[in-house]
């Protein structure tokens, strides 16, 4: 008895961490300024705090900077659209190969099929579940010299 219940226990950490990853990123991430690469790109527009929720199969953040916006992602990496200022926004997101992190790729498309906008990131949360680290390419296709990559540093409150 005591040998099935030790299996079924070993069994449910085992699932539980290959659905969720090693660590636990729910919870509060403020940004550490010093340790963060703006890339030319306003501080002013990096979200200063943000709160994580995350689900086996989606995420949800909330963004705290000069407003508060929240998204939901699903972590299946499927594609998933919404309208957004006038435009199509379309996103992908989906969990690394290591599952310490994700990998997340937007476009933003005009009424008229234009791409107005692309963000890729790469968000890799260190082992100690401590860090999370948001690398992001902005690319700007109708004005190339505004481009621009960051590499944000979030410290888990």
């Amino acid at each position: 008895m005591k040998i099935k219940l030790n299996i079924t226990i070993l069994f449910v950490l085992l699932t539980a961490g290959a659905a969720f990853g090693q660590q636990n990123i729910n919870g509060s991430w403020k940004i550490n300024l010093s340790k963060s690469d703006f890339g030319g790109a306003p501080s002013s527009i990096m979200p200063s705090q943000i709160d994580l929720r995350q689900k086996a199969d989606s995420l949800w953040v909330i963004f705290h900077g000069t407003q508060t916006a929240s998204s939901s992602y699903l972590l299946d990496g499927k594609a998933v659209e919404k309208s957004a200022e006038g435009a199509t926004l379309k996103t992908t997101m989906g969990w690394s190969a290591d599952r310490h992190g994700f990998q997340k790729e937007q476009s933003m498309i005009s009424t008229q099929g234009t791409i107005i906008r692309t963000i890729k990131e790469t968000w890799v949360i260190s082992l100690d579940g401590k860090t999370l680290n948001i690398q992001q390419a902005v690319s700007l296709p109708s004005a190339p010299a505004e481009n621009y990559e960051t590499n944000l540093i979030y410290e888990k409150q």
